[in-house]
């Protein structure tokens, strides 16, 4: 952010600039001292412009001592809107309406009469884009569709027209009226409501609206859940889980009562083998629903109805308090909020949405990582000119999150500047388009897509290094023949790249397709390196045709990030990071337990961390302390207790640096709190097993007991289940030799090492039984290493079998191994046996 001097400096050298760089400071705040006596938006964007162009008029009136720019703007501000509402409601003005003076009209008749006379000085066609973008607040997009016009072509003549009405008249007149002009432009696309955690509101007239308590419902046998709701920009999100089901039930057709539903589409946790909930996630595209103090939503699912109360959440409508930020004039921008944690730099960036393309909340990170130009990272650069290179936390495809921390490292308070070279983008709307090709060699088409053209071309056989691997056996595919077609993307917008393409909806058979079609590979792409960077280049498809298929119909629809577009549009933000105020810790040490408990308060919401210090024991508290780390496991909740017996439910997110694990308990008040840990988690030292390894389908071995400390490891009999026939097979030479992809791995060697085969392995199955010998304590599970390997990259030689106890426990209960025929017995480790310890250990802590 710049200083009030700065501003008005600018503002005399280079009045145009000057006054883009006020208004992306202070617009927020005009427009909310605005909106509070206006509510019509197009009254408030009118008030808006009115009181920059004033105050550029009456900038030499303004007395820094007297007063902060803030505080001046606010003033005028407030004059102009109780004029504006008083001149539509006819009534007359009280003593304290008038505080502030009548000032003139800011743009006055001779004004006019010049700009007029300038632009009609330009070619017609640049004169009309000048007239609609500045008198009629159009955007460039607007009137590119309204003109008929490529969007380059009106940028360009855009930017020509300024140039040249700057050289017909050098006088300060002609800057002042194309600052004024600026204010004209600017402040039409400047409104956003930030909510810290969900994102930020775009539309004044509608509100950011979120669950105030969970809601569960049960139905049969399985219970639904909703865990948190967001209403904003038109999307309503809501997570939920699945209790109970003995599998996931998908036949779904969701129903809202409330709101009016446009489009949905759901999403499930993929995770259908463990024990546990079914996770979904419901994104529904509604109608507007405006601002009011709550809204109330019935969604309906399987027949079970469930009532949503949401509240509307507190918006920052002043950006310059929340961070810096910087927006383009209608392709969107970032705002990055700076802060010291544990003396480590942190921004939280958030996309700011404008106009046809969102921008990726993971900005240069995330699925699309690499796709479509070299990878770049986001770097700051710190006071002394030193750059740090920042790391994003942990990235979760379709998280839908408002914005994402990066990492920095450790810094010093002081003056940073932020630095983003690009961003991936979503088309925002849906879009579809369809083109004919015939099947033909050297046949080709073009698909018409938001931001520019594909053009395919020269499809032609396919050879056999170009199938993918799935499609290698022509037994699978009787009948059909293969092809290969490039693809050249002709983009409107020289930075604006098209990266991916992940969605091709086929709507008859012989089409380009995605999962929905086995038999097309939707994204075709190549490796690409330079000056030491590499990327992933989209170059083309490759497709499976049905014999008798006269031509291709390529049918894109897009919608939910499929479209995915590469923005090299670089970013510089600068901010001052403010020195961390040091956090109270407090700790509390129980039956040789030590625990310390940090809390935070993060953009208003409360975090509290928790250290491990000490275990009982030979045991360790885990870093994860009450998170259960098993798949499908659901935790008891981690809770704050206010001191008039209020109970607020935290969310577990990892430490950082995996020592350590939080809970994110939202914004609640100052004061004392006690938290409390139902359970913690425990692990203690490796443990090495030799097992016995049959060599005959159907013959059984005895295994044996392994005492663990603090509990035992039961092994049942190790039952050989023959050859491991679904082993990944890879191909299969000429010569009859069978190749298996890279992670098809078995153990080879009594130490217990794993190797690649050639043949196919021999598979057992051993049952374990876990038991804790202490009271309170249970044994969950325990890690498999083998040979000198690190744990967890056993690739297929084990998998790890669970169940799900009546008390909802969920606990390892077998292994399944895969080895090498001839080998008799192996050595294994199990590794940090997990425990858990039912404590209900409590910390007392003040909130700040």
């Amino acid at each position: 952010m710049r200083s009030d001097a700065q501003i008005l400096a600018l503002l005399d050298r280079d009045p145009e600039e000057g006054m883009a760089r006020l208004l992306e400071q202070y617009a927020g705040l005009v427009w909310t001292v605005s909106a509070r006596a206006l509510q019509n938006t197009e009254d408030t964007r009118e008030c808006v412009n009115d009181v920059f162009a004033e105050f550029y008029r009456r900038r030499d009136e303004f007395d820094p001592e007297k007063g902060s720019l803030k505080t001046f703007l606010a003033l005028i501000a407030r004059r102009r809107s109780i004029d504006a509402w008083r001149a539509a409601h006819r009534r007359p003005a009280t003593a304290a309406e008038e505080e502030i003076p009548e000032a003139p009209n800011p743009l006055s008749l001779e004004d006019r009469a010049a700009l007029n006379q300038l632009i009609d000085s330009l070619p017609e066609l640049d004169g009309r884009i000048l007239r609609m973008k500045y008198y009629g607040g159009m955007s460039a997009r607007e009137i590119a569709a309204a003109l008929d016009l490529p969007y380059e072509t009106v940028k360009k003549r855009h930017q020509r027209s300024l140039k040249k009405l700057r050289s017909l008249w050098v006088a300060g007149f002609v800057l002042a009226l194309l600052a004024l002009l600026a204010a004209c432009a600017y402040v039409v696309l400047r409104y956003f409501g930030l909510v810290p955690g969900y994102g930020v509101n775009t539309d004044p007239t509608q509100g950011t609206y979120l669950l105030a308590e969970p809601v569960s419902a049960q139905d049969g046998d399985y219970e639904i859940q909703i865990q948190d709701a967001l209403w904003q920009n038109g999307l309503l999100t809501i997570d939920m889980a699945l209790y109970g089901a003995e599998s996931p039930v998908t036949a779904v057709s969701p129903q809202l009562e409330g709101v009016e539903l446009l489009s949905w589409t759901m999403a499930d946790s993929g995770d259908t083998a463990s024990p546990g909930p079914y996770n979904y996630r419901l994104m529904a595209t509604t109608k507007p629903v405006g601002r009011s103090d709550s809204l109330a939503v019935t969604l309906t699912l399987w027949d079970t109805p469930l009532s949503l109360q949401l509240t509307a959440a507190q918006e920052i409508t002043d950006l310059s308090s929340a961070g810096a930020w910087l927006l383009t004039e209608e392709d969107g921008g970032l705002l990055a909020m700076p802060r010291l944690e544990n003396g480590e730099l942190i921004v939280t960036i958030y996309p700011l949405h404008q106009g046809e393309y969102r921008t990726q909340y993971s900005c240069n990170e995330g699925i699309w990582g690499g796709f479509g130009g070299p990878s770049q990272p986001i770097t700051v650069t710190a006071p002394d000119g030193s750059i740090l290179t920042g790391e994003p936390e942990f990235y979760v495809p379709f998280d839908e999150r408002a914005g994402l921390d990066w990492y920095f490292g450790p810094a010093e308070p002081g003056k940073y500047t932020l630095n983003v070279p690009f961003v991936y983008q979503d088309f925002a709307g849906e879009f579809v388009k369809t083109a004919v090709m015939p099947v033909q060699a050297g046949a080709g088409t073009e698909l018409a897509l938001p931001g520019g053209t594909l053009t395919l071309e020269n499809l032609r056989p396919a050879a056999a290094d170009d199938l993918p691997v799935q499609f290698r056996e022509e037994s699978r595919y009787p009948g059909y023949s293969w092809w290969v077609v490039d693809a050249v993307w002709n983009g409107d917008d020289p930075e604006r790249v098209l990266a991916a393409l992940s969605n091709l909806m086929p709507p008859a058979p012989g089409m380009m397709g995605v999962y929905e079609d086995p038999v097309a590979q939707p994204l075709y792409t190549t490796h690409t390196e330079a000056d030491g960077n590499s990327w992933q280049q989209l170059t083309g498809y490759c497709l499976g045709v049905p014999a008798g298929t006269e031509q291709l119909t390529f049918a894109p629809v897009t919608r939910n990030g499929s479209l995915c577009y590469r923005w090299e549009h670089p970013f510089t933000l600068s901010f001052t990071v403010e020195p961390e105020t040091p956090a109270a810790e407090y700790t509390v040490t129980r039956e040789e337990c030590t625990l310390t408990a940090v809390p935070r308060r993060v953009n208003g919401a409360v975090t509290v961390s928790v250290y491990p210090e000490k275990g009982p024991g030979k045991l360790t508290v885990s870093p994860q302390i009450a998170h259960n780390p098993l798949p499908g496991a659901t935790d008891e909740p981690v809770t704050l207790l206010a001191a008039d017996g209020t109970a607020y439910t935290g969310t577990y997110t990892p430490g950082r640096d995996g020592s350590y694990s939080s809970w994110k308990f939202g914004n609640l008040p100052a004061g004392e709190y006690t938290l409390c840990l139902p359970s913690l988690y425990l692990t203690g030292p490796d443990v090495p097993v030799a097992v016995p390894l049959p060599q005959q389908e159907g013959e059984s071995l005895p295994a044996g007991e392994t005492i663990l400390p603090g509990g035992r490891l039961q092994i049942g009999t190790v039952r050989c289940l023959g050859r491991a026939e679904n082993f990944p097979v890879l191909a299969t030479t000429e010569e009859g030799e069978i190749l298996y992809q890279d992670t098809a791995m078995a153990i080879g060697m009594p130490d217990g090492s794993i190797v690649s085969l050639n043949e196919l392995p021999l598979e057992a199955e051993l049952d374990l039984t876990l038991q804790a010998t202490w009271k309170d304590y249970t044994l969950l599970s325990a890690g498999v290493k083998f040979g000198a390997t690190a744990e967890g990259s056993e690739g297929t030689a084990c998998e790890r079998q669970y169940t799900l106890a009546e008390d909802g426990t969920t606990q390892l209960s077998g292994l399944l191994l895969r080895y090498k025929p001839g080998l008799h017995a192996a050595n294994l480790t199990f590794t940090q046996p997990l425990y858990r310890w039912d404590c209900g250990f409590t910390i007392p802590i003040t909130v700040p």
